[in-house]
């Protein structure tokens, strides 16, 4: 695996170091972006879950509506225009339910399959009013099973989910309200059965009472308020006041006739569908403010990450490059420090690896410089100049302090021997001098200058001392000729 590794390309490694945090990013990124999703289409799930919950709602309010028609239809004969557009309510919102993905077939299973056979049972007189009363309320209470709240809705939208139960707490209050307003309408109308209509009825309305107390303990205190405003003024009070007195003395007095208490308890219903309708309005605006906030967060976060992405595939793609751009440079450098050719420029050096390897090819260069230039003065006889080298094993800075030293001996013994031979020339009788290419002179001695009867200026005199010159053939020179 160490072999493998080494045989890849520096740019390669380079590649890979940079590919695996990006890959990481990436991977956090997605997962990041995949909850921010599944969130937001929770939440879109809640809000598609509330429209529902409220066309249900909806939906099961005009069943009550087209239940109180009908039965007013089946006691009276009369009404039938104000029945027959409840009904056209009625199955447009069935309609509409039916688009729900969940409720495409929901009539199969509510009872709502065989309405219009019913219907056409009612108008043809077939059924009592009490069978009416009987089919429609089994209808509605069926679809409230329909209704539940969104698991998990407490999670995101706490408030929403209590105002979700309470609403549907609503629901069955009214359910039950409902029924037992329309028996007791029943007993005012007819006057008869009165008290097997209230041993049956009491029943209904205690699970209403139950609902109602339920209602207290699980509804936000906002929603209570506003509940208890209703309950304790207009005609919801009026409602329940008088049929506490009716179940607690089991008499139907005259307070009310049929018709009063029919408007009456129809004014408290709707007092409670309003109450209902606000709740449902409340939470559906309240969801939908979370849904905008949780997909505007979705997309801020999906705009920050491709930025951030950009910016990492960015910061790693110039790291790769600044270091293969550093380590070009240095290997160039240091192929010319192996050529011997001086001038490295290494500038704006990093603390890393890099700029320490930068700092010593900048010294071998340096180093190589004065190395030179003392080997320069060493060679033009400059003894003077200092020889340090870089360490114990420095090869090269120690050869040249060794030759430096060997070229000292020998410059000085040169200088003794050089000595000496003028020492020997001076004694010679016989004029002796030398010359250099160019005619002048190098070297003479005192015979020399008696000889030629003055000091000679070493600097431009040429001269000759010789009777007859001869070159290296010997073949006899004239003055002009001789370069003396």
């Amino acid at each position: 695996m160490k072999k493998l590794f080494t045989r890849i390309p520096l740019p390669a490694k380079l590649i890979l170091t940079g590919l695996i945090p990006l890959v990481f990013v990436i991977y956090i990124s997605i997962q990041l972006l995949s909850e921010r999703t599944k969130k937001a289409n929770l939440l879109r799930s809640y809000v598609d879950r509330i429209h529902q919950s409220a066309d249900m709602t909806n939906l099961i309010d005009r069943l009550q509506g087209e239940r109180n028609k009908t039965y007013e239809y089946a006691l009276k004969k009369t009404g039938q225009p104000e029945m027959v557009a409840e009904r056209r309510q009625t199955d447009s919102l069935i309609r509409r339910l039916q688009n729900y993905p969940f409720l495409s077939n929901f009539t199969d299973y509510t009872f709502l399959g065989n309405l219009d056979t019913v219907r056409n049972s009612i108008d043809s007189g077939k059924y009592a009013p009490n069978q009416v009363v009987h089919y429609y309320t089994t209808i509605i209470f069926r679809l409230n099973t329909l209704n539940p709240v969104p698991i998990g809705a407490s999670i995101y939208v706490p408030e929403a989910s209590h105002d979700i139960n309470s609403q549907k707490l609503l629901s069955e209050i009214i359910t039950y309200l409902g029924i037992t307003s329309t028996n007791i309408y029943t007993a005012l109308y007819t006057r008869a059965y009165v008290v097997e209509t209230l041993v049956g009825s009491i029943g209904t309305y205690q699970v209403f009472n139950s609902y109602e107390k339920e209602f207290f303990v699980k509804a936000r205190p906002i929603v209570i308020r506003s509940y208890k405003d209703i309950r304790e003024s207009g005609a919801l009070k009026e409602t329940v006041t008088y049929l506490d007195t009716v179940f607690r003395t089991f008499v139907i007095d005259s307070t009310y006739t049929a018709a009063n208490w029919k408007s009456v308890s129809d004014a408290a219903i709707e007092q409670l569908r309003q109450l209902q309708h606000g709740i449902l309005q409340d939470v559906s605006q309240k969801v939908n403010e979370i849904y905008t906030d949780v997909q505007r967060a979705k997309d801020t976060s999906l705009a920050l990450l491709a930025i951030a992405l950009i910016l990492v595939i960015a910061i790693i793609a110039y790291t790769i490059y600044s270091i293969n751009d550093s380590l070009l440079k240095l290997k160039r450098d240091a192929e010319k420090i192996s050529r011997g050719e001086p001038g490295v420029h290494i500038n704006g050096v990093t603390n890393d690896v890099i700029g320490v390897l930068a700092r010593s090819i900048r010294k071998i260069d340096q180093n190589n410089k004065v190395l030179a230039q003392a080997a320069d003065a060493i060679g033009r006889g400059d003894f003077a100049v200092e020889v340090k080298p870089r360490s114990t094993n420095d090869e090269l800075g120690n050869a040249i302090l060794q030759m430096k030293k060997g070229l000292q001996q020998f410059t000085q013994d040169l200088a003794k021997s050089e000595k000496r031979n003028r020492q020997m020339l001076e004694l010679l009788p016989a004029a002796v001098y030398s010359c250099g290419m160019d005619g002048h002179l190098k070297s003479y001695n005192k015979a020399a200058v008696e000889l030629w009867g003055q000091e000679p200026d070493l600097s431009k005199d040429k001269w000759t001392g010789a009777f007859k010159t001869f070159n290296s053939d010997n073949i006899l020179l004239t003055p002009d000729e001789s370069p003396m």
